[in-house]
């Protein structure tokens, strides 16, 4: 998964990352942050509960994704900034390969995204997802979503 992709780089998560991340976080990526954590706590939760990887675009992070096995499960997620749009087209040719990546041993891997979170709804179609009811959590509509590799 680490590497040059010509545009960006993957490289492992660090804390520094992750802090730069958490305070420079899309909107939308800050509706899904659980009431009782903070943007850093949360994305520091993913670093430390399984594999985590940062992307970087000139040197700078704009992106962080991560997965953790939970049964026979890859829980997946990725949170990025604003300047995550300078490799947008990127991010849908390569999406499907990080995901399986991501999803590593398991058969298949997923989460739940804010509803009105409409860029990674479409980004995870476009990957083959397959979406389940919406459901409440701290009193915001999240959708499942599962990636079967």
């Amino acid at each position: 998964m680490t590497g040059d992709y010509g545009t960006f780089k993957v490289v492992h998560a660090e804390r520094w990352h992750a802090s730069f991340v958490s305070v420079n976080l899309r909107k939308q990526d800050l509706e899904e942050v659980p009431k009782d954590k903070t943007p850093y706590t949360a994305i520091m939760e993913g670093l430390e509960c399984g594999s985590s990887y940062a992307i970087i675009v000139d040197e700078i992070p704009v992106a962080i994704m991560g997965s953790s096995g939970v049964g026979d499960y890859s829980v997946i997620w990725m949170v990025g900034t604003p300047n995550i749009r300078k490799i947008r087209r990127e991010l849908v040719t390569q999406g499907r390969k990080f995901a399986e990546r991501l999803i590593g041993r398991y058969t298949y891997g997923g989460n739940m995204v804010y509803i009105k979170n409409y860029n990674a709804i479409r980004w995870l179609k476009r990957m083959g997802a397959e979406f389940g009811e919406p459901v409440l959590v701290d009193s915001k509509k999240f959708i499942p979503f599962n990636i079967i590799k």
